[in-house]
């Protein structure tokens, strides 16, 4: 067979072909595999222990690692192995402690309460970027500084090169899930990011308030005053949409007295029509 190597079952005997990045394999199927492994593991050698001298047994795929023939031995050489320390300073209140040597690099505190005061100051400590859609400059923490180069979501999604880069590198037959363009267009467009854009837009003039009763943040939705389905011109315009908290959104796409929709109950709407 072209590209591969032969090579006889250690099991049966029978030939096989392997490619030469697995020809390191010794059997010919799963059963054979089976019966070698059972092999394996039915064979054993001897050794003797490192600590009390006592000779034991493992299995041969141990023989290399089983240094101890007890928990109570394994326990004693992994204190010899730890019990080389080294001293060092605690950068948070200056007093010294101990560590094994090869934490020796990287061991900077002596508790955990000086290691959580650690993180919640690298945390606090900010830096000055610039967002590269807008050049705005905008404060970021120290820890995604490099990271970060965008001022908001919406700097992020109108970057016309950052776009199509992430179109052409996700979409389509580029994508592992593309099942042949069978996604309704409603779909595709609220996945978009134009949606995410007017989402965003809609939640920032608003001041991520709902509408409606008044709260403040919390899980916001972007509800469009003209029908979704029956305006699609108006479907990305910023005028067209409000932010409603999760129940007043529910509260506009059904009501529980009528048990009408949103859309089938008489209400005085808006026409975004005349916009240019």
């Amino acid at each position: 067979m072209a590209g591969k190597i032969s090579k006889n079952c250690v099991i049966c005997g029978n030939e096989f072909f392997v490619y030469p990045s697995t020809q390191s394999t010794k059997t010919c199927s799963r059963k054979c595999s089976a019966k070698l492994s059972n092999k394996t593991r039915t064979t054993r050698v001897s050794k003797h222990c490192v600590i009390c001298g006592k000779s034991f047994e493992v299995t041969k795929g141990r023989a290399k690692a089983a240094k101890a023939c007890s928990k109570k031995c394994a326990s004693i050489l992994m204190g010899r192995t730890q019990s080389k320390q080294v001293t060092l300073i605690c950068k948070v209140c200056g007093s010294s402690f101990k560590v094994p040597l090869c934490r020796a690099e990287t061991a900077t505190t002596c508790s955990d309460e000086c290691a959580i005061s650690v993180r919640a100051k690298s945390r606090e400590r900010k830096v000055t970027c610039v967002c590269k859609n807008c050049g705005k400059k905008f404060e970021s923490p120290q820890s995604v500084a490099g990271r970060r180069i965008y001022c908001s979501v919406i700097c992020q999604f109108s970057d016309e090169d950052a776009r199509q880069e992430r179109s052409v590198r996700v979409s389509g037959i580029n994508n592992p899930m593309w099942k042949g363009g069978i996604t309704p267009r409603s779909v595709l467009i609220r996945c978009s990011s134009d949606y995410a854009i007017w989402r965003s837009s809609v939640f920032e003039r608003d001041n991520y308030t709902c509408r409606e009763c008044g709260e403040r943040g919390g899980k916001l939705n972007a509800h469009h005053i003209n029908s979704f389905a029956k305006y699609p011109e108006l479907r990305l315009v910023v005028d067209n949409g409000i932010t409603l908290c999760e129940a007043c959104h529910r509260k506009k796409h059904f009501n529980i007295n009528t048990g009408l929709l949103f859309e089938q109950r008489p209400r005085l709407r808006i026409n975004l029509l005349s916009i240019d």
